[in-house]
């Protein structure tokens, strides 16, 4: 389980809670793995970042709290359910690729319609029936 703890403006998840704890345990999340990687990747690649930045992991937190809605709240969360894990890593995306332009850091044209230029560069996986 993970022991969520806040301080100041923030959350802080640990593996483990500390001895003497006596907080409500929450349901753990994936945050950087599940969420934030995926869609940095996709937003520097659609982007075709030079490099990436702080800033872009900035973005991508914010986006991700974006998406944090009052019943994943209610029922302990504090990432959005895995069900909206890819329209989550499309808004992450968006994000990334947002700043990418803004910075000066995209080596491909701005395109007019962010989102449905994230939405091109998404692989779905699509596999022949083989029986």
């Amino acid at each position: 389980m993970v022991s969520l703890q806040l301080r100041r403006f923030g959350v802080i998840g640990k593996h483990r809670p500390s001895p003497g704890d006596r907080r409500p345990e929450r349901t753990g999340g994936q945050g950087n793995n599940a969420y934030i990687f995926p869609g940095l990747g996709l937003g520097v690649v659609a982007s075709g970042a030079s490099h990436v930045t702080d800033e872009m992991f900035a973005g991508a937190a914010r986006a991700l709290a974006s998406v944090v809605a009052e019943e994943d709240l209610r029922a302990s969360r504090i990432f959005p359910s895995l069900k909206k894990i890819r329209e989550t890593s499309l808004v992450i995306a968006r994000a990334v690729a947002e700043v990418t332009f803004q910075k000066g850091l995209a080596t491909v044209p701005e395109p007019e319609d962010m989102l449905a230029f994230i939405k091109e560069e998404v692989f779905v996986p699509v596999y022949p029936r083989l029986a």
